[in-house]
């Protein structure tokens, strides 16, 4: 995604306007302070724990993960996206879409 989706105008555009993206390597073995705690690598899981309690435990990649204005995880979205599948997800959860409605409702009613 980071040659492709990332690369595009809409997609940059949008993600600066709306986010502060932040990207992390979950199989660092660095220690990863947050929000007053301490996160370390996790042979287990074979990632930093963050990114287990951040992907609920489901390790996949690419997983993009959004939080919302306290920096607490709304939720994770696995998979590889192009531009015109991420965008719909950006706002989804840019616009707080996701607080009043369930995300095959969003689908539905936008995307016919």
């Amino acid at each position: 995604m980071d040659a492709t989706t990332f690369e595009d105008p809409a997609v940059i555009a949008y993600m600066n306007k709306n986010f502060y993206p932040v990207k992390l390597d979950a199989e660092t073995k660095d220690t990863i302070f947050y929000k007053d705690k301490t996160y370390l690598f996790k042979p287990e899981y074979k990632a930093n724990e963050i990114a287990a309690i951040f992907m609920n435990g489901q390790m996949s990649y690419p997983t993009s993960v959004y939080l919302d204005e306290k920096s607490d995880p709304i939720g994770p979205v696995a998979g590889y996206m192009t531009e015109k599948q991420l965008l719909p997800v950006m706002k989804y959860f840019a616009e707080d879409i996701y607080k009043t409605k369930k995300w095959e409702d969003y689908l539905q009613e936008n995307f016919k």
